[in-house]
């Protein structure tokens, strides 16, 4: 029985060039939840994903006309799957209620979706106020990135300031990327470039934080070249305490 035939160009993307870099897979199940980066090539002209934290593929199986997750490109048990209507390069942005498998996933969307727009616009430091000494300082912010959002460190406490993609918080821990945390809290922004003191009491955590800035605040926008700090401030005084 053979249901349609039809020209490959029918059922396959036009342009494989315009696939986007990654897919991200929100879900609380942390075996299914990553970042799917786009590999260099195709299966059955269709771009292939894989999340090198989930050991997951994320690919198109033609004949089904369905994205699929399974651990094996082209076949392997079946994780997740979703139908595809016409033949597009990912399947973010798809009604996630039509997702078959025991599994629950909030969001499937492209990578640009929900990573910061210019990452040179992050500010050279973040300024956190806590009634804890070692939390509070200046977090300086790092020549790489975390998850494709600036990293943040502290040097005299060893902490670093991380932005968690896949939940959408910024979280303090001594290793980026931990799930143990001094203090965490929901982005409101999820694309912002840091934390804000807006989002402070929705910390979770004994942090006793009371405000969290940039030094774009603290200057009034202007930009802060850290290297031109000076090293000492001489105050001059008739009183000599």
């Amino acid at each position: 029985s053979i249901d349609r035939i039809v020209p490959l160009s029918d059922v396959v993307p036009a342009d494989l060039n315009k696939a986007p870099a990654a897919v991200v897979v929100k879900s609380r199940y942390t075996n299914i939840a990553g970042i799917y980066e786009l590999q260099k090539d195709p299966y059955l002209h269709f771009p292939v994903y894989y999340s090198e934290a989930t050991k997951f593929f994320l690919w198109h199986e033609l004949w089904e006309q369905r994205w699929v997750s399974t651990s094996e490109l082209g076949g392997g048990k079946l994780v997740w799957w979703i139908p595809a209507g016409t033949p597009k390069l990912s399947p973010a942005t798809d009604d996630v209620s039509q997702i078959q498998g025991n599994v629950k996933i909030d969001r499937i969307a492209m990578l640009t979706e929900v990573t910061p727009k210019n990452i040179d616009a992050a500010p050279p430091a973040v300024i956190v106020e806590s009634g804890y000494t070692n939390l509070d300082g200046v977090y300086r912010r790092q020549s790489t990135l975390h998850m494709y959002f600036p990293l943040y460190y502290n040097t005299g406490f060893a902490l670093y300031l991380w932005h968690d993609l896949l939940r959408n918080e910024w979280v303090c821990s001594e290793v980026a990327g931990d799930t143990r945390y001094m203090w965490k809290v929901p982005a409101s922004d999820p694309r912002a470039l840091s934390p804000s003191t807006s989002d402070v009491r929705k910390i979770d955590g004994d942090s006793q934080i009371i405000a969290i800035r940039d030094l774009f605040d603290l200057s009034g926008g202007r930009s802060v070249v850290l290297s031109q700090t000076p090293k000492a401030v001489v105050v001059f005084s008739k009183y000599s305490d």
